[in-house]
Formats: C-alpha cells, sequence, structure tokens
C-alpha cells in the first residue's frame, strides 16, 4: 500500500513540475511574442507562410507616395523585396510612411484614373496604364509646387475640385487656374472605413450562388436580372476599389472564380440606398427613375462625380453620397452643375453632425506607436486605465513615452475599458504633471504580472513540497522494508 501510495506521489509530482514548466514558457513566449517586430502591416502583408503576399492595391500606392515624397523611381517590385530582403530601401520606406497619405494618394490616382481612362479605380488598369497615371501624378505635384511655391503641400491633400484645376493644367498648359478657389484648407480627409470581407459566407451551395448574382436556370442555360446584378456590381466596385462590369460578374457566376468568391463575401448592406440614389440621378438627368443597364454606366460617372463634392464638402471620405438625405443630394446636385454655387450650410451640416458623436478631450501616455497605429493610456480619477487604440495623421515628432493631450470623436467603439479603431484629430505633447508616476499606467499588466508570478510560486512551492513527501515516504517505506527483513 505504502509503495503504491509513493508511485501516485511521484506521479502528481511529475505533473506539476510539468505543468510549471508549461506555464513558465507560455508566459515567456508571450512576452517574446510581443517584441516581434515585422513591419508588416506597414507593408500591407495579406500573409505569411513559404510564400509573402501583399495586398498590391494599397501597396502600389506607398510605391506612388514613396516616390513623390523621396524623388525616387523604385517599383512595387522594389517594395516587395525591400521587405522580404529587409535591405536599406526597407528602412527608408519606414522613415516616411504615413497610412493617410497612402490613402490619399490611392483617391488621387483614381481621380486622374477616371479622367484619363474612363476607368473608375486606378487598381483596375493595366501596369502600362497605371505608369502613365503615375507619371501624371508626379507631374501634377510638380505644378503644386511651382503654384503654391511650398513643397510641403501635396497634390493629394487638396481637394479634388482644386486637383482638378491641376489636370486641367497638365493637360493643357495655356489653362487658367482659378486662384479664387485654390485656398489650402487644411482638411483632415479620414481614413475610409474599409467593409470587413466574411469568407464564410462564400462558402454556399450552388443554388444560392446563382441567386446571389440573379441568376436562374432555363433551358439548360443560366440567364441573369442584369439590371439587378448591375447595380450590385457598381456597389461591389465601391466596396473594393474595382471597375467589375456586369459580364465579369455573370462569367465569375458561370466559372466560380476567384471572382465570384470574393463578391459573395461582402455584405450588400446600403444596396437599396444606392439603388434609390441612382434612381434619382437618373431623374434628375432623365426625367424618368427607370433606367435599362445600358444607361448605369452613365449614372454611375454622375454618382462618382456627386461623392467627389461630397468628399470636398465634408472633408471626411467616410460619407457616402447614398446616405444623405433628399434635400442634401438636392444641393449636392446643384454644385454638381454649377461650380460657383454655394450650399446651404444649414441643409448639408457637417460631418460631426453627420456621426452625431461627441468629443472626448484627456491627456494620457503613449504606450505604443508605428506608423500611424497609436495606443494611449488616459488615467480615471478612480485609477482605472482607459485604454484608447487608433490612428494618427500628425504622428511626426511623437514617441512612446510622450504624455499628450488628445481629442477625438467617439465612433461606438468602446468596451470594456477601452476604445477601438479611434481617429484621432489632435495629440499634442506635453509637460508631465509633477509626480508623474508612469508605472501606474501600466497597472493592469504589472497587477496581472505579480499573480502570475504568484500562481507560479505557488506551483513551485507546491511541487516541492510533493516531492518532499515523495522523498519523505520513500525513506520511510525504505525504512519498513528493511524492519521487515
Amino acid at each position: 500500500m505504502t509503495k503504491r501510495k509513493s508511485i501516485i506521489l511521484l506521479i502528481i509530482a511529475v505533473v506539476i513540475v510539468i505543468s510549471t514548466v508549461i506555464v513558465i514558457r507560455i508566459n515567456l513566449s508571450t512576452e517574446k511574442q510581443k517584441n516581434v517586430d515585422d513591419n508588416s502591416e506597414l507593408f500591407y502583408v495579406k500573409e505569411t507562410d513559404s510564400k509573402t503576399s501583399f495586398d498590391e492595391k494599397k501597396l502600389k500606392s506607398a510605391t506612388v507616395y514613396y516616390n513623390s515624397i523621396t524623388n525616387s523611381k523604385v517599383s512595387l517590385q522594389d517594395i516587395e523585396d525591400a521587405y522580404t530582403q529587409k535591405n536599406d530601401l526597407y528602412n527608408d520606406y519606414l522613415k516616411v510612411y504615413n497610412e493617410y497619405y497612402v490613402e490619399a494618394v490611392r483617391d488621387s490616382l483614381d481621380l486622374i484614373a477616371r479622367r484619363e481612362y474612363d476607368c473608375f479605380f486606378y487598381s483596375e488598369l493595366t501596369e502600362e496604364q497605371q505608369g502613365k497615371i503615375d507619371n501624371i501624378f508626379y507631374a501634377e505635384q510638380d505644378l503644386v509646387n511651382a503654384y503654391y511655391n511650398d513643397d510641403s503641400i501635396m497634390l493629394c491633400d487638396l481637394k479634388n475640385s482644386q486637383q482638378m484645376e491641376f489636370y486641367n493644367e497638365y493637360k493643357n498648359p495655356d489653362y487658367v487656374i482659378n486662384d479664387e478657389n485654390m485656398e489650402v484648407s487644411g482638411i483632415n480627409k479620414m481614413l475610409l472605413e474599409y467593409p470587413n470581407f466574411h469568407e464564410e459566407y462564400a462558402d454556399f451551395s450552388d443554388e444560392k450562388i446563382l441567386r446571389l448574382f440573379h441568376g436562374r436556370e432555363k433551358n439548360g442555360s443560366l440567364e441573369f436580372d442584369e439590371d439587378e446584378l448591375a447595380k450590385y456590381a457598381f456597389y461591389y466596385n465601391l466596396l473594393t476599389e474595382s471597375d467589375v462590369s456586369v459580364e465579369d460578374l455573370e462569367t465569375a457566376c458561370k466559372e466560380k472564380n476567384d471572382l465570384c468568391y470574393d463578391y459573395l463575401g461582402y455584405e450588400y448592406i446600403y444596396i437599396d440606398a444606392l439603388e434609390e440614389s441612382l434612381e434619382m440621378i437618373s431623374f434628375w438627368e432623365n426625367q424618368t427613375f427607370v433606367y435599362d443597364v445600358e444607361d448605369i454606366r452613365k449614372l454611375e460617372k454622375t454618382y462618382l462625380r456627386l461623392q467627389e463634392i461630397v468628399n470636398d464638402y465634408y472633408g471626411d471620405f467616410r460619407i457616402e453620397f447614398f446616405r444623405l438625405d433628399d434635400k442634401q443630394c438636392q444641393e449636392v446636385y446643384e454644385a454638381y452643375l454649377n461650380p460657383e454655387y454655394e450650399m446651404d450650410e444649414s441643409i448639408m451640416g457637417n460631418s460631426l453632425e453627420y456621426y452625431g458623436n461627441s468629443e472626448i478631450r484627456g491627456h494620457g501616455l503613449i504606450t505604443y506607436k508605428k506608423g500611424n497605429n497609436v495606443t494611449l493610456r488616459h488615467k480615471r480619477k478612480n485609477g482605472e486605465i482607459l485604454i484608447i487604440e487608433g490612428k494618427y495623421k500628425d504622428i511626426e515628432g511623437l514617441s512612446e513615452g510622450d504624455y499628450v493631450e488628445y481629442s477625438f470623436h467617439d465612433n461606438y467603439g468602446y468596451s470594456d475599458n477601452k476604445y477601438n479603431g479611434v481617429q484621432f484629430e489632435e495629440i499634442e505633447s506635453q509637460d508631465k504633471p509633477k509626480n508623474f508616476n508612469e508605472e501606474s499606467y501600466y497597472a493592469p499588466e504589472q497587477a496581472a504580472k505579480k499573480n502570475r508570478m504568484i500562481d507560479i510560486g505557488a506551483l513551485i512551492f507546491g511541487s516541492a513540497c510533493i516531492v518532499a513527501m515523495f522523498v519523505y515516504f520513500r525513506k520511510n517505506n525504505n525504512q519498513i522494508e528493511e524492519g521487515n527483513k
């Protein structure tokens, strides 16, 4: 019986020791992983396994931005190689990277593509066509520098209407720019809220796929409701910055290709609002709400022009034309017909009224900064730590450990003493208060670490006690066995 107890105690001791080792290794691994920094987000890496792949739509815009800032001529492939090789270009790219400007450059390239090639989005052009758009962008930036006599003013920071003035000058050197409308306004173009892609949505039966593509089988072949599919094609283009046609979607449905499953992965929650906008535009231009699939391309062009005016007015690219009310839409259309028309502010409101969010201000400590990503910690009066994660445009001069004053508008991203997805409107360094205790801003982690160390200590102490008990009982058992001889 005593021997059996010894064996049981030995097993328990081994289990506890192994558990202790596992816990310690997990904690060390977690801490090490936190310190790993490959800057993959700043290079728009989609996945890293045996081969690194990139979101080339975004990285191409980052390449154009890098060239315009550094007066270089590197290619998309050069930037991709820089990420994998960690060479000098890799370090130079990180020094000038700014996500706000990368997205603003992409918007500018889209603007030129629509005028130059009648293509809604730059990413859908051929490599040769993109190269031509890139050169136009660089040439327009030179015109901006010459006009304002200020190298710090960037083409992509200007309003759409102002950018078009420089495009007109590029196309015709004799064009006279309208000076009255060229004042630099300092509008803070907010980062776009990209729609979520749901892979699980693409796991559908053939019957459901056909229904979502507005098709049906008839006489052994597939037929599509092209009027309905045209609306979804345009919505998909807005979501993904693409320029697919009805024919492209029909082919995708038949072949079950990548476009098919990409199309299925998005939510089309505002399709009705977009359709109403297209009907409204049709009525303004054709005096009828009814339009055929052949007419939709013209309506879509007008819609995108109206969206450009909305962007200029609000200075916030997240506000879509199709989500404005009827009176606001009418004001925008009047401005489209007559560039000199001044929209009624009492009708249009502003971006803050559009979102209806209250401003939040405070002081805190920067605990993380990479690219435009910033994490702040605010210590409340009751000692609780509020964590705020988001992005900020003017990141130059800010560092981890800075005590700052911040402001942002609540976009309903709050949960469990934490704000997610914030777009800071201001972060300004301040002198730290007297008797500032930086460690208190990390109190939750320190408490968790302390509790973790206590748990590990308890496990080690417990295992040591059990081992001691095993040695004692083993020794006792040997003495009993010797006495029985």
